[in-house]
């Protein structure tokens, strides 16, 4: 329908379907500018933005009857079914259209997480300091290959999309590992795996990323494994 209608379309499948994921659908060539500031009245970005929004929508609010919940924090608050109900009745008397986009859904699988944080203070001082300063890697010769591992801490996000840092902010005293296993289920069902008492890492079954455990921030501690996965072999990357 949008095809026809010569609407461009961002389809957005579940279960996490944040619109700020994969850089909220603004192209990828905005960011061959490597000092341009997104989502922000940079004028390299409203110019192609005013192609499309023209003169509308004048008005585009949220409504959120709830809220997800972060790494770190231990509660959540949720309204009551029936306010959630109340407030709905209501936006409809009002004659808005309204777009409930996720009834059910939202999980720590795969990759597809998102980048939000709990912690005080801005997102780049939320765990260590920035330190800028030079380190002197002793035993290297000319030529050597310096291999350094990125950790995927979630897809960007509003709050995520401008901060880039490409640095070593601390010193590390442990260095991180791979764990293989395998298992064998004779008729294999829908499981889970408790990552109380683990590090940090992500969880692999059979090759299918099942998500992330971060025990000791919590509050989630189980991973769903489905049983059409099978369960043969198993691999931590801490």
């Amino acid at each position: 329908m949008a095809n026809e209608l010569g609407l461009f379309t961002l389809l957005r499948i579940g279960p996490y379907i944040c619109g700020e994921w994969e850089n909220g659908g603004l192209p990828w060539w905005l960011l061959k500018k490597n000092d341009i500031k997104m989502r922000t009245s940079d004028a390299r970005e409203s110019i192609c933005l005013k192609r499309y929004t023209g003169q509308g929508p004048l008005v585009n609010s949220e409504f959120y009857p709830g809220w997800l919940v972060l790494w770190g924090q231990k509660t959540q608050s949720l309204p009551s079914t029936d306010s959630i109900i109340s407030s709905a009745r209501q936006m409809f008397e009002m004659g808005a259209n309204v777009n409930f986009y996720m009834i059910h859904g939202g999980t720590n699988f795969g990759f597809w997480n998102g980048a939000e944080t709990n912690a005080p203070g801005t997102f780049i001082n939320r765990f260590n300091d920035v330190v800028v300063r030079q380190i002197n890697l002793t035993g290297c010769q000319e030529g050597d290959i310096l291999s350094i591992v990125v950790e995927n801490q979630g897809r960007q996000t509003f709050e995520t999309i401008n901060d880039e840092k490409m640095r070593i902010t601390q010193k590390t005293t442990g260095g991180h590992g791979i764990y293989f296993g395998e298992f064998f289920v004779k008729n294999p069902i829908d499981t889970f795996i408790d990552t109380s008492g683990w590090g940090k890492g992500v969880a692999f079954v059979n090759g299918n990323n099942i998500g992330r455990y971060w025990a000791s921030q919590g509050p989630q501690v189980l991973l769903e494994i489905f049983g059409y996965f099978g369960l043969k072999q198993f691999i931590l990357v801490s």
